[in-house]
């Protein structure tokens, strides 16, 4: 395919424009050098040697929430961060390892990671589930000269708006490797137009602006119209029952689209507020949250612009006043005299404190006047930039249905201590562990929302806190004491307002009005009727199951047929709550599509169904998709061990065309 050359010198001469008007840097630039600085200093050769990697890795990709989402999707982001709290450390430890090792070729260093997440995911998600292009984010927060961030929806835009032809491989290790290649006249043409050297995030920013100013607004707007049309039905249920209670829970078999209801459900329930808002205030409260009492300070000082401090001018700060809002900090006076002298600096000649802990930040004049030392303006320099650049710099707040939504999966090992709050260790510079109370998902989303509650009680932002696959968790563990307070009227201002005092904290605790709990839950795991009691009792239920008239036809073949006659056999002999999904067969172009989603999706889902009840299984398929496996004679002591009475059965292996075939004679 040729190029289209004036399509591309009308996409360069836009780019140079929006370069010299600054959007380039404010839109682009800056935050994917803030992410690759700061997930870059967690995937150094150190980092990984050391001994808490993978805490500090997990918190630095809490920490790059909101920029990863941006280049992957928030999705892929949430089951990686499930996928951090079941990973064994040394595991991930040589698997990044590996994947940076230069001495060996990209595409396998690449393929060889992918091939090792895909295979640990399987172990931890009991639908099938992958980390999508990840693997090119940490390539270029490691080698930010040579590596860029992969996404495929921009080359299709560029094939379409310039007629180059997308770069392909065997593998993806092969795709990502032809990708950069690909990149590298892309990136000598912007090195001309621009007249500076062009480096690959420029080059990554100007295919996401081609793709976002060819996309047009007119064309979003169509999108989302026609979007609204369709979700109507799906979503209108979920949307009418939270004007009605809090808690909900949606749960159905496989492959009725749980999670994906949820992710539009979210866009719904949230984006009619976003313009209302002050935007400043939920991203300060965000910037904050993951902070420690001593960063907070240390924040404050640098952003006010003084150099000297009294104690109650820190206290009634701005800075401070939120963060303990969104800490649950009562005793805020306490709380800052404390962190002051814990972290003095060891030159001190006024301060007494003996128990000082690194990092030593703080010192204090004889006239109780208090200031950031030269370390502590270099800690806040290297390790606090982007939050300091982000409360101080007003164009960093717009904000995103993300803001206000917190995804979280349940699972066996999940704890009260991950959920509400626990002891975690702690490292400091100079490798002395300690521990301390850190809050869990849940609190960290009620302290936001009751922040913004509390700001504006009588009409406060929404909050949603999604848990994905809830009863895979023991609930009775990870919920302790929330069983009460999530009741809509014992929520926070409610007429049977409840709070109760938390075990590692001590500190008293309720649950906001404007924190709405949305859970998925597949049937086919465990029955419904198997929940904890107490947690049905206090969320609503909507049932998803399949839908067949959401297939298309395919070469001839109704796949609407095909569901629903599979899907009656299956509730005859097990029962409705182990159906197949519509969404295992759709958005199938061709036979080959089809061939690969009933051999890879469908049939391993009935093997685990059925497993070792070949008999039952048979009966639902029957003999064209399986055959009976002989049994050859067998003499001795073997032959007591073998039911060589029983049949035994096999997948037959069908050609596309005659597994349209089939399944046509099937379904009639």
């Amino acid at each position: 395919m040729q190029l289209n050359e004036s399509a591309f010198q009308e996409s360069l001469a836009y780019f140079v424009e929006f370069d010299k008007s600054g959007e380039l840097k404010r839109q682009e630039r800056d935050y994917k050098e803030r992410l690759i600085k700061t997930l870059g200093s967690a995937l150094t050769d150190s980092a990984l040697a050391g001994p808490s990697f993978l805490q500090l890795f997990s918190e630095t990709v809490l920490k790059c929430r909101k920029e990863i989402t941006n280049l992957t999707s928030r999705w892929v982001f949430q089951d990686f961060q499930t996928y951090l709290q079941t990973v064994k450390e040394e595991r991930l430890r040589a698997l990044l390892s590996e994947l940076f090792n230069e001495r060996n070729e990209l595409k396998q260093r690449f393929d060889t990671f992918d091939a090792a997440i895909d295979s640990d995911y399987d172990n931890v998600f009991p639908e099938r589930k992958r980390m999508g292009w990840l693997p090119s984010v940490f390539l270029t927060a490691r080698f930010p000269q040579t590596c860029i961030f992969y996404r495929p929806t921009l080359l299709y835009q560029a094939e379409k708006a310039w007629g180059l032809n997308k770069p392909d491989g065997q593998s993806r290790g092969e795709r990502y490797v032809a990708y950069l290649e690909y990149l590298k006249p892309i990136q000598n043409r912007l090195t001309e137009a621009l007249g500076r050297q062009a480096d690959l995030i420029d080059t990554h920013s100007f295919l996401w602006v081609v793709y976002n100013r060819t996309r047009g607004e007119n064309e979003k707007e169509l999108v989302h119209s026609h979007e609204s049309d369709t979700m109507a039905d799906d979503v209108l249920p979920t949307l009418q029952l939270v004007e009605r209670t809090r808690n909900i829970i949606v749960y159905g078999p496989p492959g009725t689209g749980k999670t994906y209801l949820v992710n539009r459900f979210a866009r719904e329930f949230i984006q009619p507020q976003l313009r209302a808002l002050n935007s400043s205030d939920e991203a300060k409260s965000r910037i904050l949250q993951g902070l420690r009492w001593y960063e907070a300070i240390a924040l404050t000082m640098a952003s006010d612009g003084k150099k000297l401090f009294k104690v109650p001018e820190l206290v009634n700060s701005d800075t401070l006043q939120r963060y303990a809002a969104v800490k649950n900090g009562s005793k805020i006076s306490n709380a800052v005299w404390g962190q002051l002298q814990i972290h003095t600096s060891k030159e001190s000649a006024t301060v007494n404190y003996a128990s000082r802990q690194a990092p030593f930040l703080f010192d204090k004049k004889a006239d109780a006047l208090w200031f950031l030392t030269p370390a502590g303006r270099e800690y806040v320099k290297e390790t606090l930039a982007d939050e300091l650049s982000q409360l101080t710099d007003p164009n960093a707040s717009t904000l995103q249905t993300t803001d206000f939504v917190d995804f979280v999966t349940f699972h066996q090992s999940f704890a009260y201590e991950e959920f509400i709050e626990g002891l975690k260790p702690s490292v400091n510079e100079e490798g002395e562990v300690s521990y301390e109370v850190r809050p869990g998902v849940f609190r960290q989303a009620c302290a936001r929302a009751t922040t913004a509650w509390e700001r504006n009680k009588e009409n406060p932002p929404k909050y949603l806190l999604i848990i994905d696959e809830i009863n895979r968790a023991n609930i009775a563990k990870v919920f302790g004491e929330l069983i009460t307070l999530i009741e809509d009227d014992k929520r926070l201002g409610q007429p049977n307002e409840f709070r109760v005092q938390l075990p590692y904290s001590g500190e008293f605790f309720g649950v906001p009005p404007n924190l709405y709990i949305l859970g998925t839950m597949n049937t086919a795991d465990r029955s419904i009727a198997l929940l904890d009691l107490a947690l049905r009792r206090r969320f609503s239920f909507i049932e998803l199951m399949p839908d067949p008239g959401l297939l298309d036809k395919l070469s001839g073949l109704d796949l609407g047929a095909v569901l629903t006659t599979l899907n009656e056999r299956i509730a005859l002999v097990l029962d409705r709550d182990h159906q197949i999904g519509h969404s295992y067969l759709m958005n199938l172009e061709n036979a080959e599509h089809l061939h690969f989603a009933w051999y890879n999706r469908v049939l391993p889902l009935l093997q685990e169904y059925f497993y070792n009840d070949g008999e039952r299984l048979h009966a639902i398929l029957g003999d064209s998709f399986l055959e009976q496996r002989k049994i050859r004679e067998l003499d001795g002591k073997l032959n007591e061990f073998v039911d060589s009475e029983s049949p035994r059965y096999e997948f037959k292996q069908l050609s596309p065309d005659e597994l349209v075939s089939v399944l046509g004679a099937f379904a009639a």
